[in-house]
């Protein structure tokens, strides 16, 4: 449907599918990266959907309108026919999905594959600096974020003006501590789970890991918490353990991320992101990160050279699947992980 409501014009339909919400959304086919959608909605993983149920739901609300392109980003790997999602009980079969949509071109791609390509529209409002280091020009890109999972990727220059997204499963890396305090929370978890990743801390569910981690190390009483509460509690400094959990959670997002930043030379900026850190707010000690981020040794001011960010956009995946559908037939092929297109 048009704004008026009238069927005239095709559509785009965007999705971000986490491990938390699933966010569906319809734009007018043609619609710039900084484009509002014509309609979105959005759906809590506790609610009893399937993903196809789901998506239908929507698609029936907004009148079943013609889709010309689908452009879905996934909190998981995408890797064969049936995508399991990693932190939600979701599997998202595709060929009953481009059956169920019957459009020209459907995309499917990491999470965080979408959010780096959003990396080059991303307007000066939306980000927000958190060094004083300058961007250097045709220099890699990379970002990561902590949610109820840990993303991350890099956004690679062609030296053609084009860019080419470098995505992994870099949260599932396994975690390293750099002193004893680290060391022993991290041994504390690796007696309670099989692998103690990167994402088994840095992520909202990480936080509550550290906490009850923390709670064991200084022997007090072990609770069952959500992440909200953890936070809440440091903000009101009703408790050690949740504030140490706070300062552990952000020393261990420096490490990976310092990690990240010289693998990948990121001297086109270094992005953090993610629900957790808009929750953490001023709790989030930047200047804790930052100095943690540099502590490398003999490359600490290579470090000190790359710039930070932290993305404010409400959510950075929307405007990168509109630059992604922005490109050339190729290059598109080219940055998703899955790409059918119907040859007639």
């Amino acid at each position: 449907m048009t704004r008026s409501g009238r069927h005239e014009e095709d559509y785009w339909l965007l999705a971000d599918i986490g491990g938390t919400h699933a966010r569906f959304t319809l734009y007018e086919s043609g619609a710039p990266a900084d484009s509002v959608p014509i309609k979105k909605t959005m759906v809590e993983a506790a609610e009893e959907l399937t993903f196809m149920a789901a998506l239908q739901a929507f698609l029936e609300s907004a009148g079943s309108p013609p889709i010309s392109a689908a452009a879905l980003a996934i909190a998981a790997p995408v890797r064969g026919q049936l995508i399991k999602m990693t932190n939600r009980g979701w599997w998202i079969d595709i060929a009953a999905l481009e059956q169920q949509l019957d459009s020209r071109e459907v995309l499917l791609l990491n999470d965080f594959t979408a959010q780096s390509l959003a990396l080059p529209v991303l307007q000066d409002q939306d980000c927000r600096r958190l060094n004083d280091r300058p961007v250097q020009l045709r220099s890699p890109c990379a970002l990561m974020g902590p949610g109820t999972g840990l993303g991350m990727a890099a956004l690679m220059p062609l030296g053609n003006g084009d860019w080419r997204p470098v995505v992994g499963e870099g949260g599932h890396m396994t975690q390293a501590a750099v002193n004893d305090e680290q060391a022993e929370v991290l041994s504390v978890l690796r007696a309670r789970l099989d692998h103690v990743s990167v994402e088994r801390v840095v992520s909202g569910p990480g936080l509550v890991n550290l906490f009850q981690a923390v709670s064991v190390v200084k022997g007090a009483k072990e609770e069952e918490l959500d992440p909200a509460e953890v936070v809440r509690r440091a903000k009101q400094q009703e408790c050690q353990a949740s504030q140490d959990a706070v300062r552990l959670f952000t020393e261990f997002l420096a490490i990976t991320a310092s990690n990240a930043a010289l693998a990948y030379g990121a001297f086109g900026g270094f992005y953090l992101t993610g629900a957790v850190l808009q929750h953490l707010d001023q709790l989030f000690d930047v200047q804790h990160f930052h100095q943690v981020f540099v502590d490398k040794g003999r490359f600490s001011s290579y470090l000190g050279d790359i710039p930070l960010f932290q993305i404010l956009h409400e959510n950075a995946t929307f405007p990168g699947l509109l630059n992604l559908l922005s490109f050339p037939a190729e290059q598109r092929a080219a940055c998703a992980a899955y790409r059918y297109r119907r040859s007639s």
